[in-house]
């Protein structure tokens, strides 16, 4: 498994601007609902990876399976009060990455990919406060897993 941080120059002011020019805002801080039902009827949580900073958790990235199709939500925890760039992806074996990644407020996704009998690759992205007008990104993606 891979992780991986890199800084971002986005200090709060530019944030809210950036989401100002259109960028897609989630329209609350917390999930009204749980990650398996934003990705639909019939999905339910079967893995999850937690991204953290200092022991703080910066978001969580949830997979959902309905039986046929993968579904990723990346929930933030921390900076809801504006727009951070946040994402989810899944990437079925042999085939390309679909990922949503954005300004959110609350949360990425839900993103779906239809991989029967096949390994996926699953993952996502939060941002979080360094100090001062400094942000980071914490990323992560899964080796091949859920085979099958």
């Amino acid at each position: 498994m891979k992780k991986m941080t890199r800084k971002i120059a986005v200090g709060a002011a530019a944030a809210v601007a950036a989401v100002g020019l259109g960028a897609v805002v989630a329209p609350s801080p917390a999930l009204a609902y749980s990650a398996s039902a934003l990705c639909g009827d019939n999905y339910h949580n079967i893995d999850s990876h937690t991204l953290s900073h200092n022991g703080s958790t910066v978001a969580v990235i949830y997979l959902s399976y309905n039986g046929s199709t993968d579904c990723v939500v990346t929930e933030k925890f921390q900076l809801t009060s504006f727009g951070t760039i946040t994402g989810a992806w899944v990437q079925p074996e042999g085939s390309s990455k679909t990922s949503d990644e954005s300004y959110y407020n609350s949360y990425a996704g839900p993103v779906r990919r239809s991989a029967p009998g096949t390994c996926i690759k699953w993952g996502g992205d939060a941002t979080y406060h360094v100090s001062g007008d400094t942000y980071a990104l914490l990323s992560w993606t899964s080796d091949w897993s859920h085979c099958g």
